[in-house]
């Protein structure tokens, strides 16, 4: 936690296709802590990409490559938030993903904010239930939390390797 006390660029990453009814939701709640939203777009028709372009936080990327890849997704996002001048922390979230609202309260949030470049971070999934009030977590067979691999401090260097 030596790192300099200028916040890195916090750059939420995401892909889509025909997800216009979340995508509402998924750029309020983000823009709430992002300061770009880079979405990479499979040619949505069903308004997913007007939504996103009303937000002056979106980078939109097109993907017109119908084939399911993860990793092309995800290179595409980074390539282009690697153009971004500055230090950045890259988040990369499903559109129907988004952070609890006290998110910025943690002190796992600020452990993130003051990271050095290279490092990793480990978010818990969970899924909000139709009642909205009540969630499941996505547990591994032996009981212990799912963590996936969601956020970087990009160092300019480290390739995607879809480990995560």
């Amino acid at each position: 936690m030596g790192k300099s006390t200028n916040k890195p660029l916090l750059i939420c990453l995401t892909s889509t296709r025909n997800y216009g009814w979340v995508t509402s939701a998924f750029l309020k709640a983000n823009s709430l802590w992002a300061d770009y939203i880079i979405i990479v777009d499979q040619m949505s028709t069903d308004g997913t990409r007007e939504m996103a372009m009303r937000n002056p936080k979106v980078i939109l990327l097109d993907n017109e490559d119908m084939t399911y890849s993860e990793t092309k997704r995800c290179e595409m996002a980074i390539e282009r938030a690697r153009q971004i001048e500055g230090d950045k922390i890259f988040i990369y979230l499903a559109i129907d993903e988004v952070f609890p609202a006290n998110v910025e309260e943690t002190e796992d949030w600020k452990k993130i904010l003051y990271s050095e470049p290279g490092e990793v971070f480990c978010f818990q999934w969970a899924n909000l239930l139709p009642d909205k009030k009540n969630y499941l977590s996505s547990d591994h067979p032996n009981g212990s939390p799912f963590w996936m691999a969601r956020g970087f401090h990009d160092d300019g260097v480290t390739p995607y390797n879809n480990e995560g």
